[in-house]
């Protein structure tokens, strides 16, 4: 049976996550987070997702993001997320699927957009990573918060 096809809202904010299969660990060293991020900062632009909010838990990943177009998510994740599974199997000499399926999107109108950031931008403090937002390294909380510049956000 065919899946069902993901409804996307092109020029509306989504809510993007992807967690690791069986939800292991997907980022384990600095280099792991680095990589997964410049990897995106290539593709998002290239397949036209506009980045507002992103969050790398060490066993999954929170985006918020705007698609130009109808493939934008699609495009972006199935690239950016083949290419880190390839570099994570690589570095520890693994094979197998490093993702739990697919990934998950959700669009979110104006009224959930800002619930949605502080809940992604927020994870860090929720698992007792780190005491405040900004303090994680792995999220856009920083640049909200303080205004430090961020690459990856449009």
């Amino acid at each position: 049976m065919p899946r069902v096809a993901r409804a996307i809202a092109v020029g509306y904010p989504h809510h993007i996550t992807q967690r690791g299969n069986y939800r292991q660990a997907v980022f384990a060293e600095e280099d792991d987070y680095t990589q997964y991020l410049e990897t995106l900062a290539v593709f998002a632009p290239q397949y036209g997702l506009d980045i507002w909010a992103w969050c790398l838990m060490p066993n999954h990943v929170h985006i918020i993001g705007v698609p130009g177009n109808q493939d934008s998510l699609a495009r972006t994740f199935n690239t950016v997320h083949m290419l880190y599974a390839q570099y994570f199997n690589r570095k520890r000499n693994a094979t197998g699927h490093l993702w739990q399926g697919r990934f998950f999107s959700c669009a979110l109108d104006e009224r959930h957009l800002y619930a949605a950031v502080r809940y992604v931008e927020m994870n860090p403090v929720r698992s007792g990573l780190v005491p405040a937002a900004q303090d994680y390294p792995w999220c856009s909380a920083k640049a909200h918060l303080t205004g430090a510049r961020d690459p990856l956000l449009s």
